[in-house]
């Protein structure tokens, strides 16, 4: 995996800094600073505050000791690295594309059902309107002829039962 290809990387890399102090120390038998150096002491030393370190995915790495090819392969998996992140951004954004088409799908479908609805409820209230204006008009009719009627009911009432 490409994590573990990093993680083995910087590995590497401090392992060959640490070869090069201890080479160093080698030469130099009585060299404290490059002893306290080696060990990780911290001391507050010209040369040490001064070291230049990157901090690489999880890991800090110390770039002062670094020869052309060992930055230039540092150099290589951090672009490397930004690539797969950019890959990942864009995969992303993709994904953020289509979900936003597919809300815009759902939102015009649903425009247009509102629409639809809108339409029949308008139609509806426009019936509605007509028949109670008629069902007015015919409450009016029969109010005046509505008593006339019952006493034309009674008189035929009374009619069939002086008859009988």
């Amino acid at each position: 995996p490409s994590k573990e290809l990093a993680s083995r990387e910087d590995t590497l890399i401090k392992l060959q800094q640490q070869l090069e102090k201890l080479e160093a120390l080698l030469q130099d038998k009585d060299d404290a600073d490059a002893r306290a150096v080696l060990l990780g002491l911290n001391q507050n030393s010209s040369r040490h505050s001064r070291s230049k370190i990157v901090r690489f995915s999880e890991n800090e790495v110390e770039v002062d000791n670094l020869d052309n090819s060992q930055m230039l392969q540092l150099h290589q998996r951090i672009m490397d690295d930004q690539d797969q992140n950019l890959d990942r951004l864009s995969e992303s954004l993709g994904r953020q594309r289509e979900i936003g088409l597919t809300i815009n799908d759902e939102l015009e479908s649903q425009v247009d059902m509102l629409d639809d609805t809108e339409h029949l409820v308008d139609r509806t209230g426009n019936r509605l309107s007509i028949a109670s204006r008629q069902l007015a008009k015919v409450v009016k009719r029969t109010k005046g002829c509505g008593s006339w009627t019952t006493i034309l009911i009674l008189v035929v009432i009374l009619v069939v039962v002086y008859k009988a």
